[in-house]
């Protein structure tokens, strides 16, 4: 499986600079050798309740959707994902949510963008609708 690690700061008591997200990332490194990706918000802007710090790295081992299109943090709009883990009813979830959204054009094949859109289309309670193992977490503050 891939491998994430994230950090969300609320205030200005701590920041992540892009050294501690380099090493959290090469912490991971064995769980995915495929690639990495990598997302710092507010790398020199004010933290606060209102814009937090929003830490993520994430090591790819491509086995779904081996597509480098696929690669995360994954953004949809304002919304960025890191996930982990397999959703084995995307497609499922794909056809349904097409169905809702008939003017989203997909641009990856695999699960990621689907859990991605669930998120969009269900809010938190994506995950009454997923069946698989999985953690992920959602940048909301774009």
């Amino acid at each position: 499986m891939c491998g994430i690690a994230g950090v969300v700061v609320w205030d200005e008591s701590f920041r992540v600079s892009r050294e501690m997200l380099l090493k959290m990332s090469a912490a991971i490194a064995h769980r995915g050798p495929d690639g990495e990706g990598m997302l710092l918000t507010r790398e020199h802007e004010p933290i606060d309740e209102e814009h937090p710090q929003i830490a993520f790295a994430f090591r790819r081992l491509a086995i779904l959707d081996p597509d480098p299109r696929a690669m995360q943090p994954f953004t949809i709009g304002q919304h960025t994902l890191i996930f982990n883990g397999e959703i084995y009813n995307y497609r499922e979830l794909r056809d349904e949510i097409s169905k809702v959204r008939p003017e989203f054009q997909w641009r990856t094949t695999g699960d990621t963008e689907v859990l991605l859109m669930s998120y969009q289309v269900w809010g938190e309670k994506c995950v009454d609708h997923l069946i698989g193992q999985f953690a992920f977490a959602v940048n909301n503050y774009f």
